[in-house]
């Protein structure tokens, strides 16, 4: 949880424009940034269970960057799966 906690600040405006750049273009410009940031904002996770979650998500192969931070996996992982359902 800790780790996600810190992906998220410190990779905040990443998490944003990935979800932008998912979010479907027909929402139009202004209700894509303010989504974008609602998604980026929800993708920390809020219960217990993050250690299950984690450890499903799939290890990068490169062994420096945000790649290789399990937190930052989590919440890119949560986010995208967030921007698309919507």
């Amino acid at each position: 949880m800790e780790q996600a906690e810190a992906a998220i600040v410190e990779h905040y405006k990443r998490l944003v424009r990935l979800a932008y750049v998912v979010l479907p273009p027909s929402l139009g410009r202004h209700r894509r940034v303010l989504t974008a940031h609602a998604v980026a904002q929800r993708a920390l996770p809020r219960d217990t269970s993050v250690a299950e979650e984690a450890a499903a998500v799939p290890r990068q192969r490169v062994g420096r960057g945000p790649a290789a931070d399990p937190g930052y996996a989590l919440v890119r992982l949560r986010t995208l799966r967030e921007a698309l359902d919507t």
